[in-house]
């Protein structure tokens, strides 16, 4: 009989600006650099540089004091620190005031610390959670009423704790009003002591209108945080990566960035091969991308995305029309959206795939110049577990780049298959 054909289509769904997709980099040693850009819950567009802070050649220095002039600390842009001192990542920090009408000297609110030199003294009983850098780079977060005299090296507050113990603990101080949406900066620690940077644009309807401390904390736990503070945020939020040349990151509401008191750098060697890696879809937050499905001649289908313990999946249903009918479903992406760019055609595509229903093939196809290929079959394990299948990309010469086209699945069965991180490696 016919094959029944199912067919898994990104659609114009959404502006071209708000696709899903993440660009992982590793512009240094010991630092990886995630954009990601979502449509779901709303438009976002999301920076995270993950650090770890034993790397050989790794550094961190924040904003000295400004000495004997009035107040604490002189305001300057993140930008303008990490280009004065040569830093490679760098983000805004600690809250300050006055406020809003700021002049160039200000405090901030809570402890801060200098290579060791208290710049901002406790001078209330509100407990602050404080990010400090130990000299030997050792990372923890403290509650300030914890700190011991003598102890910080390089240190900050926020305002709030955003995970305790792995656990979401956002918006549960009455800061700023968690209930907005809001640009977001914070950070974090992951179980094995890596720093977790992170940067959330707002405030810009259709490109990325903002986070509640909540999601936040959400997406920190996503990268394996189990302790995280939040830092001043709104028009404050600042990332500047130099890669190699210092830029910004991040997007500011109103395109201007802010004079803010103190920032966060990081000092990193470059790397020898940086790579990328792009992520089509992780389908986090339950987001899946642009996608649409319809049935083209015979069988029923459905295709969802859902949270399968720490992690979101897609999930595709097929039901044949009857036992033994053989099917093929093709999970296609256009070509023109953004979570879908002009790849290098070097590396390996890949993609993680889970199915207890036997007999099943997985292939990818893709576009390169006007020529569509094909690359070959590989059989899908029927036990249940995550697997990931992966495929070379082939020189061809005069060709130099790519586009994914999709992904091909055949069977001759009812058939359940879950997907998860389909991305594209150019390798080292």
């Amino acid at each position: 009989m016919r094959p029944l054909v199912l067919i898994v289509m990104l659609a114009a769904m959404f502006a071209q600006d708000a696709g899903a997709g993440t660009v992982v980099s590793r512009p240094f040693v010991g630092v990886t650099c995630y954009h990601t850009t979502l449509t779901i819950p709303r438009p976002l567009n999301i920076n995270v540089v993950v650090i770890d802070p034993q790397t050989p050649g790794i550094r961190f220095a924040v904003s000295p004091g400004n000495g004997d002039q009035p107040r604490e600390f002189n305001r300057q842009t993140t930008l303008d620190f990490a280009q004065q001192i040569g830093a490679q990542v760098a983000i805004n920090t600690g809250f300050f005031f006055p406020w809003p009408e700021p002049p160039l000297e200000v405090d901030v609110k809570g402890l801060a610390a200098c290579e060791g030199v208290i710049v901002s003294p406790q001078e209330d009983d509100i407990v602050r959670p404080v990010l400090d850098i130990a000299a030997d780079n050792r990372v923890r977060i403290i509650d300030s009423d914890a700190v011991q005299e003598g102890e910080l090296y390089n240190a900050a507050s926020g305002n709030e704790r955003l995970v305790i113990a792995g656990r979401n603990h956002g918006g549960q101080r009455p800061f700023n009003d968690p209930k907005n949406l809001n640009p977001r900066t914070a950070a974090g620690l992951t179980a094995d002591g890596k720093l977790v940077l992170i940067t959330i644009d707002g405030r810009q309807e259709g490109f990325s209108e903002g986070m509640l401390n909540s999601e936040t904390a959400d997406l920190l736990i996503e990268y394996g945080v189990t302790e995280a503070l939040n830092f001043d945020g709104g028009g404050s939020t600042t990332m500047v990566l130099a890669d190699p040349e210092p830029r910004v990151a991040t997007h500011p509401p109103g395109g201007r960035l802010r004079a803010v008191a103190n920032s966060l750098a990081v000092f990193a060697e470059p790397a020898d091969e940086p790579g990328n890696l792009f992520i089509y879809s992780d389908f986090y937050g339950g987001d899946d991308g642009p996608l649409a499905v319809f049935m083209q001649n015979h069988g029923k289908s459905q295709w969802e995305v859902l949270r399968d313990g720490e992690r979101w999946i897609g999930r595709l249903t097929v039901k044949a029309d009857h036992e033994h009918a053989a099917w093929q479903g093709s999970c296609f992406f256009q070509a023109d959206h953004p979570a879908n760019p002009l790849r290098p055609l070097r590396g390996v595509l890949s993609v993680a795939l889970r199915t207890e229903t036997a007999g099943l093939e997985a292939a990818v196809e893709g576009l390169i110049g006007e020529e569509a290929i094909s690359l070959p079959p590989q059989k899908l394990m029927d036990d249940g577990k995550w697997q990931t299948l992966t495929w070379s990309l082939p020189q061809i010469e005069g060709q130099e780049s790519f586009r994914l086209s999709g992904v091909m699945f055949e069977g001759s069965a009812d058939a359940v298959i879950d997907m998860d991180d389909l991305m594209h490696d150019v390798g080292q």
